[in-house]
């Protein structure tokens, strides 16, 4: 009622001390309540460790709510202490061992990211595998990452490519996106411009911005379809709206050199100064040259 404002006046300080006296006594939504006050900082200063620390409990419980948003929660960078993730490691395990599928991947990116646990790509590969072979997208395309770079196992682009396809099929994006660029580049598989378009495009349409980039540039170099600048400009503008530092720059390159467009070097230099804030190599030195001849 205080948290809301359903009958009195909206007072989380209150609403903290009632949740705070039922989660002592081991009340499920109280410690749910809990966690999101602490995740959100409502009323009170914003914990991210204590907010899992009671979602943790909550979901101990089967609080199903709680659950949900553990995971994303425990794998923030903002978290400071490992206490949660030792916590968090050892409930993913016993979910595990009742078959939650879920929880095999929290505990392949645990074993991977060394979180709450010593660091093991072998143990994370096991846990993905046992993932994949029920057929979950996200840990068949986090198999298809592992083979593809040899974390844990002998690099095997074969594998990686089968992996990927598997994710891909069921509309993983960055799977897509990766499969394509194994088709365009020919790694893993034989180079076919006219595939690695099609899975771009797949990727690009859940909003992919690599995706996105990648079909833009397809279009500029007439690479499997035919030249079109109009075309490649509108998949940068995509892409490069979303922060992809590459299509920014491929931007600002398109308006330096007024292709397709009338000549815009404040355009341009608003692209390259977009990409060069991210370290864009090439941005920077388009941008540093702009400046030299003298362009502000």
């Amino acid at each position: 009622m205080y948290e809301e404002g359903k009958g009195v006046d909206r007072d989380y300080a209150k609403a903290l001390n009632w949740y705070h006296r039922a989660a002592d006594q081991h009340h499920p939504e109280a410690q749910f309540k809990l966690g999101v006050i602490y995740a959100n900082g409502l009323g009170v200063e914003k914990n991210l460790d204590r907010a899992l620390s009671w979602l943790l409990a909550a979901a101990t419980q089967g609080h199903v709510k709680a659950e949900n948003i553990c995971d994303s929660l425990a794998l923030s960078a903002d978290l400071k202490s490992n206490t949660n993730f030792v916590e968090l490691f050892k409930w993913h395990t016993k979910a595990a061992e009742q078959g939650n599928i879920d929880s095999y991947i929290t505990l392949g990116v645990m074993y991977e990211e060394g979180q709450g646990v010593e660091k093991d790509l072998i143990k994370a590969l096991h846990s993905y595998h046992r993932a994949a072979d029920q057929c979950h997208p996200e840990a068949q395309y986090k198999l298809g990452v592992m083979y593809e770079n040899g974390l844990g196992v002998e690099e095997n682009e074969d594998r990686a490519f089968a992996w990927y396809s598997l994710a891909a099929e069921q509309g993983h994006a960055t799977a897509q996106y990766d499969l394509g660029g194994m088709y365009r580049l020919g790694e893993g598989v034989a180079q076919d411009f006219s595939k690695a378009f099609n899975w771009y495009k797949r990727a690009a349409a859940q909003g992919h911005e690599g995706a996105q980039y990648c079909l833009g540039a397809m279009y500029e170099n007439g690479s499997g379809v035919p030249k079109d600048i109009n075309i490649a400009r509108d998949w940068y503008h995509q892409a490069a709206s979303q922060g992809d530092s590459l299509a920014q720059s491929a931007l600002g390159l398109i308006y330096e050199k007024g292709k397709g467009v009338k000549k815009n070097l404040a355009e341009a230099a608003k692209w390259y100064a977009k990409a060069a804030k991210q370290g864009e190599p090439s941005a920077i030195r388009k941008l540093a040259k702009l400046k030299k001849s003298g362009f502000e």
